[in-house]
């Protein structure tokens, strides 16, 4: 009998071992999980802003061309002045304010208008009011709205 027990104590000495070395290495990988989950959302957080500057630098990019060819575009009635493109920017930045159009949509627009029509001022603006109305109304490009048939 006194043989069973020690085998007995034994057995629960080595499992007691077994289950204390167990223990460890789940409290180890917990520890090396958790340092690559925190890498990991660094990771993630830094893609995640790069891809918010990326747009922002494109969005960006896009509002200057569209300002260079509204400004290209009163080049050529010869109006150079700042009056005009800042009543261009404007009335780009009023409508996107309560549209769906990006102001970078409406100045090129705009520029469609002034080399398609000669359009300035306030028969510019009437005229891309009316695109972009019809361009809704009619489920077609805006620009295609502001060209004449």
């Amino acid at each position: 009998m006194n043989e069973d027990v020690n085998i007995r104590l034994k057995a629960r000495d080595e499992a007691t071992t077994a289950f204390r070395k167990a223990g460890a290495a789940s409290q180890r990988f917990s520890k090396t999980v958790s340092s690559a989950m925190i890498g990991l959302k660094g990771l993630l957080g830094g893609l995640a802003l790069r891809a918010t500057l990326g747009k922002a630098l494109a969005a960006f990019t896009e509002q200057e061309q569209a300002a260079r060819e509204m400004d290209q575009a009163l080049r050529t009635l010869n109006d150079t002045s700042e009056e005009s493109r800042r009543r261009a920017q404007e009335f780009a930045s009023s409508i996107q304010a309560v549209s769906v159009h990006g102001d970078e949509a409406v100045l090129r627009l705009q520029a469609l208008g002034v080399n398609m029509g000669k359009l300035t001022g306030e028969q510019l603006e009437r005229a891309t009011k009316a695109a972009l109305g019809l361009s809704k109304a009619f489920k077609m490009d805006a620009s295609a709205a502001m060209r004449p048939s």
